[in-house]
């Protein structure tokens, strides 16, 4: 979440962002990683379930999910993705975009992260594509 969000400021400027996780100590090394990069003020991390958020309908430009549905898939099943996929539409403003990006099984390194992504994969019926930022 961290780095995501640090690249997202750096290539569309002055922007506010938002970053949720539902762990605690994820949101505090989020917050510490803020501070030592001085970029309070343009970016909050809030402890939340992307399955219930707690934001205002049509509040986002942009939603970024950063390997959390594979998080929310392993906890919750299809529903839970079901869920959080609704919380998105619900907090997106209309004609916006909705991004997700994921560990694909050649990055991995261990037989167990490449047998995540294969059963993830399967049991959502996705298939891996690559996306590169314009202007890179």
């Amino acid at each position: 979440m961290d780095f995501l969000q640090w690249r997202l400021r750096s290539f569309y400027g002055d922007v506010k962002v938002v970053g949720i996780d539902i762990s605690p100590s994820i949101i505090r090394r989020a917050r510490r990683n803020i501070r030592r990069w001085n970029l309070q003020g343009n970016i909050e991390v809030m402890e939340m379930d992307a399955t219930s958020m707690q934001f205002p309908k049509e509040e986002f430009d942009m939603v970024v999910d950063f390997t959390g549905l594979e998080d929310v898939q392993m906890t919750r099943g299809l529903i839970g993705i079901q869920q959080a996929l609704f919380e998105v539409k619900r907090v997106l403003k209309s004609n916006c975009h909705f991004c997700i990006t994921e560990m694909l099984s050649d990055e991995m390194k261990t037989e167990p992260e490449k047998l995540e992504m294969s059963v993830f994969s399967y049991i959502c019926g996705r298939k891996a594509l690559t996306a590169k930022i314009i202007g890179q």
